[in-house]
């Protein structure tokens, strides 16, 4: 929180007097002592000695320029006016001592203006007032008003020397607190010098001209006198007044800065001939690829014309067009890596048939014990642990940037709760109107209807209603605002923060209603106080201070909120344009509230709780009030991330449960035979019960991984609750229909038992069936290596999906199918067994619509008291141009770039402000000694405490020496700022700064210094502003730590990275898994990579079109997307390698026929069936990053895997296994052999 001053309040300084010029060259001397203040006595001699040391030595301190040539030179001035003047030089110490230059040059004013002993050439009154009363000279007259000429040198360097002057705890200039704004809202030298000048600020007026030539006014006897500018010297901000003292830092004084580090500019859309670059280069590379294919198939044509029969073509472009025999007759020239192939495959096929066989003849066992398993596997759901924070989801444990906020939460607590309206006015019901300037003004100023008093009203109703908002805790116990809110002037003012533009009238309605008339005309009313809170563009001097305790207008009212601290109108508005707050179309009110780090805090729960009852209030108050009070709202809480991602989830269970169970019923349906349609044997043929098991299989296999990593302690998030399923439906689903569909195709030998054939089929599928499952399971762990906590769980949940999922298809589905067909083989009915019917005469096995489709039409830590160590952090007079602060200034500076919008708030040089002694009044440091000797502090507002005095604080190099640093530094933090000393550190640094030990033995253990980011308003603008940001903090890293206030959205900065990072990891398991299990065909796994890339290459240009964003959800779409292409594609290249026909042509419809069916029916049409209920979910996450992410991953699957894969098979396909052929051949030899066919 900022606190201000009263600098602009009580008189600022000087005393003055007249002189016409005739040979006095004083114009006022002493002061004349009236009801309100003391001003000036008129007094037209020639200066006089002080004769008072006291005196002396305090002028001689602030104006070191009167005494170069005598200790004791005659002056215009005495006593009186010194002892005033250092009073009222209090204030402008605090804000501008910072740097040295900028102060003396401001004292220099006032010492000249005040004391300078020709002061009639430069100054002269323009009116009097009589006085009759006691004064040095016995003077009967007093100064009314005065005119001042300064040379543009002289004036012009003073503000130079100032403007850059920060305000740390302010987070903004100290110009900004000390000078009005004109007619363009920019403040200049001369602006500075009228709001100085003003009635308000000045016990009189004090018209300040700016001139390099003479300027003749008339003085209060009518004369016209003319007066010489005074030329003074005025110090640079880059040279010090003291040669033994720093000059301003690179803070405050831009000359003091090294040349700007060239910011990066933000990455901007490339174009090529005005198109985007990307869609260009997309689009180029498909246009080349158009041309040479149809230039080579135009060529091929022309020449070849004569030979369009396929064998020829495959045999003449691809040169494999030779006979199953003559490959055989070459088959001994097999490398070694076939024969090493060729024996992998006869292992696993061994392998497969083997368990086949036993899970056939032991299916009760089988069933049993699977079933036991899972159900020990999956009790550990009974420890998972769901997740929904932001937090804990996308921003990994281990980050720099996670570290940084754990250390920051548990040594300060977490960064505030904030509650949140913005708040539209209905232009139809409140309408923009002209608003009468103060009297005696003819002009008007524009305001919105947002500032019509009545819609004040409604707002402070509004206001009002939320903070008498309590929420019920049980047990009888209830919870308030006041009890969580974040205050912090507490215990002295115990109200909560909560910035809103009626603070300004501290939340009161009578005063918002308050006005001053001359019973004529209106002197001022609410718009002129907000104006002069907020520096509204203002033809009077008004202060851009919303801290000032008495504005500039006839209201005199306080600009500070009820809390105690100035709301900052770019906090409190929105809708506008540069300063004209008056026309702001949006009112903004934030409510503050304490966070904890424990998550267990029952403070937290009182927050959660309250935080619960607000949102509850502002949605009933948005449907039943808001639109009759002409309101248009928006508004969040600090829990609403976490209650808009449960309560996504929620809102359509039933969504995601209709989609579930439609697939299910589909893949219970799908899998029998409905050919026989009008037959009773159409209910044997059924596979609806072996359809629900194989659902039940997907089920165990996502129970149990949840519950082993359960056991391991992963937690659960809603992802895996909602993708993991979906996931294992297509893996399963996809393996299912291609075991189910082998069997009902194969035809069982003469004295082949059903167990032999289970066997012999699984031995065929099961090889497959491993390599698309390891293929995946070896994908995801290897995922799991990501350090985004949402990604690395989803793929550890998704490994040992995958993996259950397969080890229960080949041990209780492989079981579940022998049961199956007993019941089949024994014409039972399929769900009631216990019903038989006669079975036909002849039957034969159907091959399916969708098999004789494909078949027959489809197939182609810091030391804070040393000056080393204050250098690294500190920005005042004497700092390091590349300090802490230093450079946040720096990167405030352009604000375009770094999206840093203030300099920081630096606790260190508001305590060495707030320790410097007074040359007189009251210092900000004071403490009274009781009878046992031990010292008390005083604050700065303690009037009542007797013997309170200024600590003895000992400068070195204007640094506090080391012991008087730790020995007041608790002082400091818990002193409130006031009019008297606006540095006190209680409100802006009470937390900042943590503690230990007391007294000299004072240590800071931690403490944190704050900015501002610019208005963020889109995903870019977060990630190019954390980014900055981290890279700020990478330079001070040995010492300081950055706290990102938004710590999830560090996904942002390495989404992309991860994204890479997991998809080559996925493709290089994809690669190494194919080639070991199809015996070392590098050129099935390249073209596996290659297609598999292909569609993921799609789906990043879908996401592209369809405004789908990279972030946690999507990059786990991605992964997924890996897994589920591996289904459409492995099996069918599989089937392809191992096929032993002649050509790439034959062997491509040979792989299409016997997998695309059941790649169709297992991936394909499951999936259609639950994304299409999707597309009516109510929450977009589902509608984005589910609906339109599954349409694609399915839709580019199929086309990939059904489309172009054999296309590019039978063009660039591996060639034959020369060993496997060669053992095909031996084999159909010995079959004739057998047969008696062959002699």
């Amino acid at each position: 929180m900022k606190i201000t001053h009263t600098l602009l309040a009580a008189p600022i300084l000087v005393l003055l007097s007249l002189l016409v010029q005739v040979q006095a060259d004083c114009v006022w001397y002493g002061e004349c002592f009236n009801s309100d203040n003391n001003v000036n006595c008129l007094y037209e001699g020639p200066p006089l000695n002080m004769n008072n040391d006291t005196a002396l030595s305090i002028l001689k301190n602030y104006c070191p320029t009167l005494f170069d040539h005598s200790d004791d030179p005659p002056l215009c001035c005495d006593s009186h006016q010194v002892s005033t003047f250092a009073n009222n030089m209090g204030a402008p110490k605090q804000f501008l001592s910072r740097c040295p230059s900028c102060y003396q040059n401001f004292l220099d004013l006032f010492c000249y203006t005040t004391c300078y002993p020709n002061a009639s050439t430069f100054m002269t009154p323009l009116t009097n007032i009589s006085y009759t009363g006691p004064s040095p000279l016995n003077s009967t007259e007093s100064v009314g008003s005065v005119a001042v000429v300064l040379s543009s040198n002289f004036a012009n360097g003073l503000f130079e020397s100032c403007k850059d002057v920060q305000f740390p705890s302010n987070n903004q200039k100290a110009i900004d607190l000390l000078c009005g704004t004109g007619s363009d809202g920019v403040c200049t030298p001369q602006v500075w010098l009228d709001f100085l000048g003003h009635g308000s600020n000045s016990p009189f007026p004090m018209y300040y001209n700016i001139s390099d030539t003479p300027i003749v006014w008339q003085s209060y006897r009518k004369v016209n006198v003319s007066l010489t500018p005074l030329n003074e010297t005025s110090y640079l901000c880059s040279s010090s007044p003291d040669p033994s003292k720093p000059s301003c830092s690179c803070q405050d004084c831009a000359a003091m800065c090294p040349p700007h580090k060239d910011v990066v500019p933000h990455p901007v859309e490339w174009e090529i001939l005005s198109i985007e670059g990307m869609v260009f280069v997309a689009g180029s590379i498909l246009v080349g690829f158009v041309i040479l294919f149809g230039s080579c198939q135009i060529w091929y044509y022309v020449h070849k014309k004569d030979s369009f029969g396929l064998e020829h073509e495959v045999r003449t472009t691809l040169g494999n067009g030779s006979s199953r025999s003559h490959a055989a007759s070459q088959s001994r020239g097999g490398n070694i890596l076939e024969k090493i192939g060729l024996k992998w495959e006869q292992v696993l096929e061994s392998a497969f048939s083997w368990w086949g066989r036993v899970a056939a003849r032991h299916p009760i066992k089988v069933i049993a014990i699977s079933f036991i398993i899972c159900g020990i596997l999956t009790f550990g759901i009974y420890f998972a642990k769901v997740i929904t924070d932001p937090v804990e989801l996308w921003s990994a444990p281990t980050s720099v940037t996670r570290s940084n906020k754990n250390y920051f939460d548990s040594t300060f607590n977490p960064f505030y709760r904030t509650e949140q309206l913005i708040i539209r006015f209905d232009p139809k019901k409140w309408k923009s109107s002209m608003h009468e300037d103060p009297y005696p003004a003819i002009t008007y100023t524009n305001i919105s209807g947002g500032f019509q008093l009545n819609f004040l009203k409604e707002l402070l109703y509004l206001q009002n209603n939320i903070s008498a908002l309590r929420a019920d805790m049980g047990n009888n116990e209830t919870v308030g605002l006041e009890d969580i809110c974040y205050q912090p002037l507490y215990p002295d003012n115990k109200n909560c923060v909560i910035n809103s533009v009626l603070q300004y009238f501290q939340n009161n309605e009578t005063t918002l209603e308050r006005k001053v008339t001359d019973f004529f005309n209106t002197l001022a009313d609410y718009v002129d106080h907000i104006k002069s809170c907020t520096g509204y563009l203002h033809i009077a001097a008004c202060c851009r201070d919303p801290s000032q305790t008495i504005d500039s207008t006839k209201l005199a009212s306080s600009c500070l909120a009820e809390f105690g601290g100035p709301v900052s109108p770019w906090v409190a508005l929105g809708g506008y344009s540069g300063n004209n707050y008056l026309q702001a179309t949006a009112h903004v009110l934030t409510f503050t509230v304490n966070n904890y780090h424990n998550p267990d805090d029952p403070q937290l729960a009182k927050a959660k709780a309250w935080e619960k009852e607000y949102l509850t209030f502002v949605k009933r108050f948005v449907r039943e009030e808001a639109e009759e009070k002409g309101m248009m709202i928006a508004y969040s809480a600090e829990r609403s991330i976490e209650d808009e991602l449960a309560r996504a989830s929620k809102s359509d269970v039933a969504t995601i449960a209709i989609s579930y169970l439609a697939m299910f019923l589909y893949i219970a349906c799908a899998l029998g035979d409905w050919l026989p349609c009008c037959t009773p044997q159409v209910l044997v043929q059924q596979k609806f019960s072996l359809g629900m098991c194989g659902v039940l299989v997907v089920l165990l296999s996502v129970g149990s991984s949840i519950g082993i990593n359960s056991y391991m302690g992963f937690s659960l998030t809603l992802i895996i609750l909602e993708v993991v399923p979906f996931l294992v439906l297509a893996v399963g689903t996809d393996n299912i229909f291609i075991l189910v569909n082998a069997l009902g195709r194969d035809q069982r030998a003469v004295s082949e038992t059903r167990e032999e054939q289970i066997g012999r089929v699984l031995g065929k599928i099961g090889p497959s069936m491993l390599l698309t499952s390891l293929t995946e399971v070896c994908a995801f762990f290897l995922g799991g290596l990501t350090e985004m906590p949402a990604v690395k769980t989803f793929a550890f949940y998704s490994a040992f999906a995958v993996l259950f999922d397969f080890l229960l298809q080949i041990t209780c589905f492989v079981s579940i199918i022998s049961l199956d067909m007993k019941r089949s083989e024994q014409h039972r009915v399929d769900v009631a067994c216990c019903v038989k019917i006669t079975p036909p005469r002849y039957s034969e096995k159907s091959e399916g619509i969708l098999y004789a489709f494909f078949k027959n039409f489809y197939s182609p830590g810091l030391d804070y008291s040393v000056r080393q160590q204050q250098n690294m952090v500190c920005g005042s007079a004497g700092c390091p141009y590349d300090s802490l602060a230093g450079q946040i200034y720096q990167a405030a500076g352009e604000p375009n770039g770094t999206y840093i919008a203030h300099p920081a708030s630096a606790w260190i040089d508001d305590y060495f402000s707030w320790l410097a002694p007074a040359a007189s009044g009251l210092a900000c440091c004071r403490y009274a000694v009781d009878g046992n000797g031990t010292k008390t502090f005083c604050s700065s507002s303690d009037t009542t405490t007797p013997g309170c005095k200024s600590c003895n604080v000992s400068f070195d190099k204007g640094r506090p020496k080391p012991e008087d640093f730790k020995e007041y530094l608790d002082w400091y933090l818990h002193d409130n700022p006031t009019a008297a000393c606006s540095k006190g550190g209680h409100a802006a640094y009470g937390d900042a700064v943590k503690l230990s030990g007391s007294g000299s033995e004072t240590k800071v253990g931690a403490s944190y210094y704050m900015t501002y980011h610019t208005v963020l308003q889109k995903d870019a603008d977060y990630i190019n502003a954390l980014n900055f940001s981290l890279g700020l903090a990478k330079d001070m890293e040995r010492t300081i730590q950055h706290n990102c206030t938004q710590c999830h959205n560090i996904e942002y900065l390495t989404v992309a990275t991860q994204t890479w990072q997991n998809l080559l990891i996925c493709m290089a398991a994809v690669f190494v898994v194919t080639f070991l299990l199809l015996g070392f065909d590098i050129w099935s796994a390249v073209i596996a990579v290659v297609t598999i890339s292909m569609i993921v290459n799609s789906m990043f240009g879908l996401m592209y079109l369809w405004d789908i964003s990279l972030n946690a959800v999507s990059l786990v779409n991605l992964v997924m997307t890996v897994g589920i292409s591996v289904e459409f594609c492995s099996h069918i290249i599989r089937s392809f390698a191992v096929s032993p026909l002649k050509t790439r042509v034959e062997r491509a419809r040979h792989a299409l026929s016997t997998m695309g069916s059941s790649v169709l029916n297992g991936i394909t049409f499951t999936k259609i069936v639950g994304i299409v209920v999707l597309a009516f979910a109510d929450s977009q996450i589902f509608v984005v990053f589910y609906f339109r992410m599954y349409v694609g991953i399915v839709s580019f699957g199929l086309l990939h895997g059904l489309v172009f894969l054999p296309v590019l098979l039978s063009f660039v396909g591996p060639p034959v296994n020369k060993e496997r052929l060669a053992h095909k051949d031996r084999e159909d030899r010995q079959q004739l052999i057998s047969n008696g066919d062959l002699f």
